[in-house]
């Protein structure tokens, strides 16, 4: 046995307690190396009691790792526990805290999970892992209301230059538009922010507690929501809480006083007086000195902001907040923001904008889900780029899936792009059928569905700002081909919940070919992805009876099953009668 590629902890991803009676477990090994894994298990304080055992289930793994997984049950919610591990030739391994070892453990040596504590388990936001969002930026999606546009609107569709190029994009606009995002399949918007502010982006926040004039009234971000909920859809707005703007109250109090100031403890500020062209404080990204950085760690200021959550929950039912460059805000922070928002509404939803891994927010204290970058990067790769293998895109997956609780994994926004990327169309050099593939995957792969406006129909652009170009709402410059795509895996994935809830398993990864199955319980679907724009995808199914789903078309397996060139599969496997 490969002693090195053993690996447990009893914490967060590998342990982790689920309901009042029930400890998730999980144990990492060599690939290809282990035989079998047993776990013994008992209440911590029976001591001459005899351990329970249980064989542990083998899941995907990665490309030099297997994973086994148990969910165990004790009444008395207090766990002990150990490993046996049987290798390929016979030989029997134990593992404990204090290693691997030949024989089996004395008690005293065993893992350890002290108590199931209520405060502990985390509940799932079930309406959103069965959903799909929709990332709205406000002022170029529909304007509804041209009484509020600001001085100097630009004509809609116009080249966008900067962060001061207005196009009237409003709430009203939004509303309109509800019947088409429910059509498309939407439960999700995600709106950037629309609080006041000076630019077009309102990452610079100058009052939290207002809707700026530009996108409308209180009153219609209320019937706003009101309609969505109407049609089953849930509404998010983004919280930009690591900084504000350099016009909000609590900064202008400080350029005005000084060390005088009150607010002063609210900031980083380096010396004094403020100076913005030098920037002796803390601002957002590199030296955005309209974006000065809040001090998390102040008490005042954590008040503040918890209740500005508070505010936007009770008065008008959104259902969560999109947290702006949450990593770099502080973890304790983010702690009472998360059971704040869980008081007002324990079904509302925290999301992190997180670029990265960022495991160290996703332990079901603070975060609901994150926007799901790694998984972009490696879809833009394999689908867009065509930079990656198959191989490599399976393996980086695993990785993200194995750094993280399993009923977050399902939770995991799994975006394409959004407003600060390019377009993946764009990125694929305008071949919209690499979208297309991209986003089967996206649609039947774990997490949930994450549409950037304007994707469905075919809206192109570069980097910020050209991202952010106002959707096409001419029904003759739109692809409703690809509108349709978007709609159809909408409703597959409403239909088959093994996309939802089922297990990922990979069944062929090989340089453009990518085959794998969701299974759950006894509803199994499997999809073929080929990649190649040459080769075709050959492949031998098992017996049984299956339907295309995406013609209703009955094959029988035991056969071999051909899938051309950049085209997909999508078979559901009848049971038998």
């Amino acid at each position: 046995m490969i002693k090195a590629g053993i690996y447990h902890t009893p914490d967060v991803p590998y342990a982790y307690a689920i309901d009042e009676n029930t400890l998730y477990l999980k144990i990492q090994a060599a690939k290809e190396d282990i035989k079998n894994v047993t776990v013994y298990y008992k209440d911590r304080h029976q001591y001459e009691k005899p351990f329970q055992q249980v064989l542990m289930n083998r899941i995907q793994g990665s490309e030099i790792f297997d994973y086994y997984e148990v969910e165990l049950v004790n009444v008395d919610k207090k766990f002990r526990y150990f490993f046996e591990l049987i290798d390929k030739e016979g030989n029997f391994f134990y593992y404990n805290e204090r290693g691997i070892m030949n024989e089996r453990p004395d008690v005293p040596q065993t893992f350890q999970f002290p108590y199931l504590c209520p405060g502990d388990f985390y509940q799932q936001v079930e309406w959103a892992k069965d959903g799909v969002m929709y990332q709205i930026f406000p002022d170029r999606f529909c304007n509804g209301n041209h009484n509020n546009d600001p001085e100097g609107v630009k004509p809609w569709g116009e080249r966008v230059v900067g962060n001061h190029d207005f196009f009237g994009g409003d709430l009203k606009g939004i509303t309109k538009q509800l019947d088409y995002l429910k059509e498309l399949g939407v439960t999700i918007i995600y709106t950037t922010p629309i609080f006041q502010s000076c630019s077009n982006h309102k990452y610079n926040t100058k009052d939290y507690y207002e809707i700026d004039p530009q996108f409308g009234t209180k009153e219609e971000l209320r019937e706003l929501i009101e309609e969505a909920h109407k049609r089953g859809i849930r509404f998010v707005l983004d919280g930009v809480f690591n900084h504000s703007g350099d016009d909000f109250f609590a900064f202008k109090d400080i350029m005005n006083k000084g060390e005088k100031s009150v607010y002063r403890d609210w900031y980083y500020i380096e010396s004094y007086p403020i100076n913005q062209r030098e920037l002796n404080y803390v601002t957002f990204y590199d030296r955005y000195g309209n974006m000065p950085k809040l001090n998390m760690s102040n008490t005042d200021t954590v008040q503040y902001f918890l209740d500005v959550a508070s505010y936007w929950l009770r008065e008008f039912h959104i259902d969560g907040f999109r947290l702006d460059v949450c990593d770099e805000i502080d973890h304790g922070f983010l702690k009472k923001f998360y059971e704040r928002v869980k008081k007002v509404n324990p079904e509302a939803i925290v999301i992190g904008e997180i670029m990265h891994m960022g495991n160290s927010f996703c332990r079901g204290d603070e975060l609901d889900s994150t926007m799901n970058y790694p998984f972009r990067e490696s879809v833009l790769e394999f689908f867009a780029l065509r930079k990656m293998s198959a191989e490599n895109f399976i393996e980086t997956l695993a990785i993200r899936q194995h750094s993280l609780r399993k009923d977050l994994h399902k939770q995991m926004l799994n975006l394409l792009d959004s407003h600060d990327t390019a377009r993946f169309v764009t990125d694929a050099s305008g071949q919209k059928r690499r979208l297309e593939l991209a986003t089967v995957f996206q649609y039947t792969y774990l997490g949930i569905p994450y549409i950037y406006y304007g994707d469905e129909v075919g809206l192109e652009g570069g980097n910020d700002p050209d991202c952010r170009r106002c959707m096409i709402w001419d029904k003759e410059e739109q692809d409703t081909n690809l509108f349709e795509h978007f709609k159809w895996l909408a409703s597959i994935r409403r239909e088959h919940k093994e996309f939802v809830d089922g297990e990922f398993n990979t069944l062929l990864a090989k340089q453009q070919f990518l085959v794998y199955e969701r299974v759950l319980k006894q509803e199994k679907s499997i999809v073929f992805l080929n990649n190649s724009e040459e080769e075709k995808l050959i492949y031998q199914l098992e017996e049984g009876t299956y339907c295309n789903i995406r013609n209703g078309e009955v094959i029988e397996g035991g056969r071999e099953l051909v899938v051309e060139p950049m085209d997909f599969m999508v078979l559901y496997a009848l049971k038998d009668l």
